[in-house]
């Protein structure tokens, strides 16, 4: 059975890890590159052509719900500037 003292210090890692800003920014930056990895595939395996400014924009995005919007319109986009429509 933990002690106090260890018990508290368990909180306090967690607290830290899970918790802290760097963590949840960490993740935040973790979830956006993840969505931008699927937009590069989707694209990708439907043979359409990345331009670099296509890539610098997605790589540069950091907002996940942009992104997500993005590898929804990856799927049915005939060039890279369809992603982009609207905007």
């Amino acid at each position: 059975m933990p002690t106090v003292v260890e018990q508290e210090f368990d909180q306090s890692i967690y607290r830290f890890i899970f918790r802290s800003e760097t963590s949840q920014r960490m993740r935040a930056e973790a979830r956006a590159k993840g969505i931008a990895d699927t937009v590069f595939a989707l694209l990708e395996s439907r043979g359409i052509q990345m331009t670099q400014a296509g890539r610098d924009r997605i790589v540069s995005c950091s907002d996940p719900a942009v992104l997500q919007v993005w590898a929804v319109r990856s799927a049915s986009a005939t060039n890279v500037d369809d992603l982009f429509a609207d905007e």
